[in-house]
């Protein structure tokens, strides 16, 4: 480590200078956080969207049942049963 001349020896900047009080520092681990939630929750979204396509296609359950199981609410499972019927009408329409 640097040491300083004798004058300036006893005074320390120790603990006044460090990574976690830098702003850059902080700005980027506020960035790095945001991402990660981002991410993790758009992870989330496709693990939802599958497991109630899965029981839309596979189970005769209702809408709220389907809900209950994955843990999503009621609109949340008609968007994707509304989105699923739309995207199969455009798939036979087009071929």
């Amino acid at each position: 480590m640097f040491t300083l001349p004798m004058p300036f020896s006893r005074y320390s900047l120790e603990g006044i200078f460090t990574v976690e009080n830098d702003i850059f520092y902080q700005l980027g681990e506020m960035r790095g956080m945001k991402k990660g939630l981002e991410k993790g929750l758009q992870k989330s979204l496709e693990k939802s969207q599958s497991t109630v396509r899965n029981l839309l296609l596979t189970t005769d359950f209702s809408i709220s049942r389907i809900a209950a199981l994955a843990g999503v609410s009621e609109y949340f499972v008609r968007k994707i049963k509304k989105m699923d019927v739309c995207r199969n009408r455009n798939s036979t329409t087009s071929s």
